[in-house]
């Protein structure tokens, strides 16, 4: 995808780049698809794991969390996926 193609409805030009990873994966484009599993990007892993649990309000428990590890934990048992980009960042998928 360049760009000059055109995104489907639904995919906002700032997240080309995640569309593309998640074309890239062998994914349809299918913009209701893609939005349902894109969680956002971040700069580590572990600071999307972090988030997930601060929005569950869990932060009594971060001190015995290694939120990194964690993060290679959720990717090797398939729950995410992500793809680092140029400036190393990574778009963070959900496999739910």
């Amino acid at each position: 995808m360049s760009d000059d193609t055109q995104l489907p409805d639904g995919v906002d030009e700032s997240e080309r780049e995640a569309f593309e990873a998640w074309l890239g994966n062998g994914n349809e484009a299918d913009a209701d698809e893609f939005r349902d599993a894109y969680a956002g990007e971040w700069n580590t892993l572990g600071e999307y794991c972090e988030e997930m649990f601060d929005e569950r309000e869990l932060q009594s428990v971060w001190y015995y969390i290694d939120f990194d590890l964690m993060a290679r934990d959720w990717q090797l048992n398939g729950d995410i996926w992500a793809e680092r980009t140029i400036g190393g960042t990574y778009h963070v998928f959900r496999n739910y």
